[in-house]
């Protein structure tokens, strides 16, 4: 059984454990401004294989990654156009996937990319960012449940689906079901992949003038 964190009550100590959790090889759950998601360290190779077969989620989906703030993603992702940096500052963090293009096939693991693009997101959670700036690295962000399953909503949800397989679940109570909006941006203009939390009119006010 997972240990049981409630993330607004998280201690130093406890943040330490979930870092060493993660630094293991573990997979943890945690909450998000959407739904809850499911983490690993994206450079430990055999944390990612550990995590691509409980989900049974096949390569050609690939997993998105989160970072704790958006000058951390920036930084990853200094090579971008001026339109899409500009796009990150003003859409994250917030209820959204960006899937911005990667510098070369080398700088993530295969698992993330797809046709040269990455699925990124910031979310507005600052009791998570808070215990993710602790960690080193970007973690996985993957919406728990077996591939082609309802995502799980709550805690004894989560425990129902991966109960022998997550070491550590950050409870924030029941989240509602709908998940992040996807869009792909271009060094000029964006595209809205899938519909999700934040509306067609709410992306088109906050994006940049081409």
């Amino acid at each position: 059984m997972p240990k049981i964190f409630p993330i607004n009550s998280v201690s130093e100590n406890d943040k330490e454990e979930i870092s060493n959790t993660l630094k293991s090889g573990e997979i943890i759950a945690y909450p998000t401004d959407t739904i809850y998601g499911l983490g690993v360290d994206i450079y430990n190779s055999q944390a990612v294989q550990k995590l691509v077969n409980i989900k049974g989620r096949f390569l050609h989906k690939p997993i998105s990654i989160l970072f704790s703030d958006v000058y951390l993603a920036l930084k990853c992702f200094n090579h971008l156009a001026a339109y899409q940096k500009e796009f990150i500052k003003r859409l994250l963090p917030g209820q959204v996937t960006l899937l911005l293009p990667v510098v070369n096939k080398d700088q993530f693991p295969p698992e993330f990319v797809r046709e040269g693009y990455i699925g990124i997101r910031v979310v507005k959670l600052d009791y998570l960012n808070r215990i993710l700036s602790m960690y080193p690295h970007p973690i996985s962000t993957t919406s728990v449940n077996p591939s082609g399953k309802i995502p799980a909503t709550n805690a004894q949800e989560i425990i129902s689906y991966f109960g022998g397989h997550i070491s550590i679940i950050l409870d924030n109570g029941p989240l509602q079901a709908l998940s992040s909006t996807v869009i792909k941006v271009y060094d000029s203009e964006y595209e809205i992949l899938r519909q999700g939390m934040v509306t067609f009119e709410e992306i088109e006010e906050k994006a940049p003038t081409k």
